[in-house]
């Protein structure tokens, strides 16, 4: 054997030896874990990162509870709680395995500390009259024992082969942990751990040759948050997001929220810009800011949440970045409007640059209406830049990011029988020093009513054609439940662009397969495979990765 197979081999060795510890761990969990009732809650739309369900408290639903959103049999997504209203719940997105929308039900099982908490809650508010965040010692006790931890772990592992020979072969490996353990010792300690890691082995580092093996991690999210019941208070420090803000991203450092009224909080947040990878190098731009939240209503009815927050960052005093957020959101079942901007302050060298005291740096509108039980319209228009790492992005990559989501869009959703959804969608994009427009156009089509609901269909075309670049994107997929635990998924599909930057238009194709065994709710194993061909990339893909809620 050669030195690049002996390598390559300990590399699988390794991921697959890790691969086992996670499974064998969190099938050790899921035995020890008791099981709980559970409660199917229709979901009423889905955001980017949310899920909202028609169902809440009065439903025996509370933060912290974990569901899972079955179809045919299979498996498509986690969910965990994240708010609680009366008649309505929001749910962070864990994992994404499938397609969800409005219409799936959602398979929620309260945590074993919100079934025993509850009891203790409603006794001591109909029997003496004291209010519910006046525990006695036994509570404490009892809340100390019912402490829970949850989450999802997952790995995976990539190997391509190449056909443009074996100096562009790789071997990707996948980490990722999202952890949430509440009720710490006792007291209303929350600690929040999201994190990845990847290891990157090619057969030859760009501009090199021979043997390159890397390992980058990122950590989101690394914080402990505690939570004042009497005053309302809320602390979070350490790898802490900003959620009032989702733009700004997050910090290390703290967040500190008070509520002044039972409709209006502010918060303060200091600290720094954080490394997303390990470095070497110390942390040096300070972010700071403020912000205020106010929010009425509920799920049931129209809910308006609003918040407008000022946040600066700075290298040794010198101003990077001073930007004022005001972002807001309103609706019901029915419709909903959304918006965000961000305002740059721009003094010293950033005005000498700009050669503007001020800036709208990024705007984005969003509003939806539900016609009827069977159409519903969306207009947005977004000016959001999002940021890309050299090693994720390509040109293909930014020319359909940037034509197909930026500028006025229109997309109709048209509900047909058989469990069938028809999309329509146009675009207007003009950019500044464009002689023309770019008119972008999306169609699709997705079925999942085929032989008694295990079998589904799904095409989509895709396209845009500017001044400077024009391309289009055609698939199709086909998904079918072969057993009650075992889903099989296989498309197909081809794309082509041209620009400025490329002297002729460039071709691709690609055609993949993937099977996934839900061996238990808290066991989740998938294998794909994929072949590509054309002008960017040619090779095989083989994966292989595992899924593990606790």
């Amino acid at each position: 054997m050669s030195g690049r197979d002996c390598r390559i081999g300990h590399t699988v060795a390794r991921a697959r030896a890790l691969l086992i510890s996670v499974s064998c761990l969190m099938v050790v969990s899921s035995a020890s874990a008791g099981e709980l009732p559970v409660r199917a809650l229709p979901i009423s739309y889905v955001t980017s990162d949310l899920v909202y369900l028609s169902g809440g408290r009065a439903d025996g639903i509370a933060p912290g509870d974990t569901g899972i959103v079955r179809r045919s049999d299979s498996i498509v997504a986690y969910l965990e709680v994240a708010h609680v209203a009366t008649h309505s719940a929001s749910c962070r997105i864990l994992q994404l395995l499938g397609a969800i929308g409005a219409g799936d039900t959602a398979h929620v099982q309260p945590s074993p500390a919100t079934e025993q908490e509850t009891p203790v809650v409603e006794r001591r508010s109909a029997d003496t009259g004291h209010a519910p965040d006046q525990l006695t010692r036994h509570e404490t006790r009892s809340r100390a024992s019912s402490g829970r931890i949850n989450g999802v772990a997952s790995a995976r592992v990539t190997h391509f082969v190449s056909s443009a020979g074996a100096a562009r072969d790789y071997t990707l490996s996948n980490l990722g942990l999202n952890l949430r353990a509440s009720d710490l010792w006792g007291h209303n300690l929350e600690l929040t751990i999201r994190t990845s890691g990847r290891g990157n082995h090619r057969s030859s580092p760009a501009g090199g040759a021979g043997l390159n093996s890397d390992w980058s991690g990122r950590i989101s999210t690394f914080s402990l948050l505690y939570a004042s019941e009497r005053l309302g208070t809320r602390i979070q420090a350490g790898r802490v997001p900003i959620s009032r803000l989702g733009r700004l991203g997050g910090l290390d450092g703290m967040v500190i929220e008070q509520p002044l009224s039972a409709l209006l909080r502010v918060g303060l947040f200091a600290g720094f810009q954080p490394r997303w990878q390990y470095s070497d190098h110390l942390l040096a731009t300070h972010k700071a800011g403020a912000y205020i939240n106010w929010r009425k209503g509920e799920r049931k009815s129209t809910v308006v949440d609003l918040t407008a927050g000022a946040a600066g960052e700075y290298l040794h005093g010198v101003p990077s970045r001073e930007v004022l957020l005001i972002q807001g959101r309103a609706g019901n079942a029915r419709w909903s409007l959304s918006q965000s901007a961000e305002i740059d302050v721009n003094r010293g060298w950033r005005r000498q640059n700009s050669g503007e005291s001020i800036s709208l740096s990024g705007i984005y509108l969003s509003g939806r209406y539900r016609a009827s039980s069977w159409v519903t319209g969306t207009v947005s228009y977004d000016s959001r830049k999002d940021y890309w790492t050299y090693e994720e992005r390509t040109l293909a990559d930014s020319l359909f990011d940037d034509n197909l989501r930026q500028g006025l869009r229109a997309q109709a959703d048209i509900s047909l029988p058989s469990r069938t959804v028809a999309t329509l969608g146009m675009g207007y994009r003009n950019r500044q020093g464009d002689p023309d427009p770019t008119i972008s156009y999306t169609l699709g089509l997705r079925s999942s009513g085929f032989a008694a609901g295990r079998l589904s269909l799904s095409t989509m075309a895709t396209g845009f054609d500017g001044p400077a670049e024009d391309g289009y994107d055609l698939s199709a997929r086909l998904g079918a439940s072969i057993l009650p635990r075992l889903y099989f998924d296989a498309g197909s599909g081809y794309y082509a662009y041209q620009s400025v930057f490329t002297t002729a238009k460039r071709t691709n194709r690609w055609v993949e397969g993937m099977i996934r065994a839900t061996v238990s709710a808290r066991l989740v194993l998938n294998a794909g495979y994929r072949l590509s061909s054309g002008d960017d990339l040619s090779g095989h893909r083989v994966e292989a990765g595992i899924t593990a809620p606790f």
